[in-house]
């Protein structure tokens, strides 16, 4: 009996320090991405987080929160197409069209590559190039609504292209952290 004591005292400290060093991963990663409160919620949220390393913290911005937020647009945008708000063949219409479209591709094609360049012995800079490309695809949507304003109104997604820049920049962060490291 005297025996189990001491490995049930190390099987307590390994169950309660190795969550410290998963949260203090996430913190000191945050704190060296373009907004470290932003970074700690969406990546505090995530179950998977804390047992990730500096690599998966990065596969799960693209694998999870990038590409719920993309999906989260897109269902806002179809919702909006098919309202009365905005009526086929008007400037907002065309524009929440191709917003869908950009979308689609964050969705599918740039979180895949994201993800897939973050993971352990890949290109980073292939993970860095989709971060490049969401912020640039958001950024062509929101200008699709002749600038950044409609009658000095946000656009109908505006909110949805500031979070998915702010997404996809704390994903390049986080890349190019590891790309430093490795």
């Amino acid at each position: 009996m005297t025996k189990l004591k001491p490995l049930t005292l190390f099987i307590f400290m390994l169950c309660t320090i190795q969550p410290n060093n998963a949260y203090n991963l996430i913190e000191e990663t945050c704190k060296r991405t373009s907004n470290n409160a932003q970074c700690l919620q969406y990546l505090k949220s995530d179950p998977k987080s804390p047992a990730a390393s500096l690599n998966g913290l990065a596969v799960i911005m693209f694998n999870n929160i990038m590409k719920n937020k993309a999906l989260n647009t897109i269902t806002k945008i179809e919702k909006l197409l098919a309202g009365k708000d905005f009526p086929p063949g008007t400037r907002a219409y065309d524009s929440l069209k191709i917003c869908a479209n950009l979308y689609k591709e964050i969705a599918t094609s740039n979180v895949e590559r994201g993800a897939k360049g973050s993971v352990l012995g890949e290109d980073p800079e292939v993970a860095i190039d989709a971060a490049n490309d969401v912020v640039m695809k958001a950024n062509q949507c929101e200008n699709n609504f002749h600038g950044r304003k409609i009658d000095n109104q946000p656009t109908p997604v505006t909110d949805n292209n500031n979070e998915i820049i702010l997404v996809a920049t704390i994903a390049g962060d986080i890349v190019k952290l590891f790309r430093q490291t490795g």
